[in-house]
């Protein structure tokens, strides 16, 4: 064989080398790279709430504090570079699901006056998505049948800011008649007379309380409105308070449960006209 066509060959073979180390030595550092970033998963510790019915919910309950139980649950969430994607692997994790915090920050750290939607078993976590907050825009419409009850407007008066500071959404009251009955040795001059609160309607549920924005000359005023409550009326309770005689005043008190009202303790309407 040719010297010229060996040498050639050598020289070919020598280049060919060349290059395979110098595309070596460029990817081993890339391989180096991976190596370290494949590195041992680490985990944090996150706490959420949840909320476990202490009994049978029916769709259509508003919650009270007896109704569930809240505690704590400790779960392991992987840890990335990124925040969002320890929140996206956290969102997507079983017991996620029933993490109610964003429901507690919305009203103080409690469920009370949230409309169950769907029926809960008694002992089952409570799913967020099966509770309406009393926040919520659909919240009134969501609790009225509209064929049999009504969404009642109760003013507020200035003499009665202590409703704006004591209920919320979620509460019930009983509603009263004030009546003024003479005494037994009525004076006209003297005007002698007692002011009897006669009971109408028993626990009625607040749907939703208004604040009206108003000045310091306004509030001193006792007959100013400075807020409302929206209470949930059956058709029949609402036709009991167009029945009460023109300029009998109401008032409405707080009602913690359901009392047994007797003959004497809730009047007729003839009963009630007779006192005027």
């Amino acid at each position: 064989m040719n010297y010229r066509v060996l040498f050639f060959i050598s020289f070919l073979i020598l280049g060919v080398g060349i290059v395979g180390l110098l595309n070596f030595n460029s990817e081993s550092p890339q391989t180096n790279k991976n190596i370290q970033t494949t590195e041992k998963p680490q985990y944090k510790t996150v706490v959420i709430t949840t909320a476990v019915a202490t009994k049978e919910l029916k769709k259509g309950t508003l919650l009270q504090k007896e109704d569930y139980k809240l505690s704590n649950l400790s779960l392991n969430v992987l840890v990335t570079k990124r925040d969002e994607a320890s929140q996206q692997e956290l969102s997507e994790s079983k017991e996620k699901a029933f993490d109610i915090t964003p429901l507690l920050n919305q009203t103080g750290n409690s469920l009370s006056g949230f409309l169950v939607q769907e029926n809960i078993a008694s002992g089952s976590l409570i799913n967020p998505h099966f509770i309406l907050s009393p926040q919520d825009k659909a919240y009134v419409q969501a609790n009225i049948d509209p064929t049999t009850e009504i969404a009642y407007v109760f003013p507020i008066k200035a003499s009665e800011s202590y409703l704006l500071t004591t209920l919320k959404s979620g509460s019930y009251i009983s509603m009263y008649a004030n009546v003024h009955k003479p005494t037994a040795n009525y004076d006209e001059e003297k005007n002698d007379v007692l002011n009897q609160l006669i009971k109408l309607i028993d626990y009625v549920p607040i749907l939703n309380i208004e604040s009206e924005k108003t000045s310091f000359l306004d509030v001193k005023k006792d007959d100013y409105i400075i807020g409302t409550l929206v209470l949930k009326l059956t058709v029949k309770q609402l036709k009991q308070l167009y029945q009460v005689p023109i300029g009998t005043s109401f008032v409405v008190l707080p009602a913690e449960k359901p009392e047994v009202t007797t003959v004497n303790e809730i009047f007729s309407i003839r009963q009630l006209k007779g006192l005027q």
